[in-house]
C-alpha cells in the first residue's frame, strides 16, 4: 500500500475523520468494489498488465453532505 496526501508525495500516514454514516457507507462501497474487482480479475485471468482501476469517496454518495473531502482508492489488478 502507497499513501499519498499530495499528487505525488508519498507519505508514511494519512488520518481521516469521519462520521457514523460516512464509515458504513464507505465500508458497504468498498465490498462492493471488492466483488467488482475479483469479478473483474476472473473475467480477465488470462490476460496481463490490467492495469488499475479506482474508487473515489464520492462517488458513495456522501461529498457535499458533510464535507467536500474526497479519498480515491486505487487498486492494481495486475498484482
Amino acid at each position: 500500500m502507497k499513501i499519498y496526501a499530495e499528487k505525488d508525495i508519498e507519505t508514511d500516514s494519512v488520518e481521516i475523520l469521519l462520521n457514523h454514516q460516512e464509515l458504513e457507507t464507505l465500508a458497504s462501497y468498498l465490498n462492493k468494489f471488492e466483488d467488482e474487482v475479483k469479478q473483474l480479475k476472473l473475467r480477465n485471468k488470462d490476460k496481463e498488465n490490467l492495469g488499475f482501476t479506482h474508487l473515489h469517496f464520492k462517488d458513495c454518495g456522501l461529498v457535499g453532505k458533510n464535507s467536500h473531502a474526497d479519498i480515491v482508492f486505487y487498486v492494481n489488478l495486475s498484482e
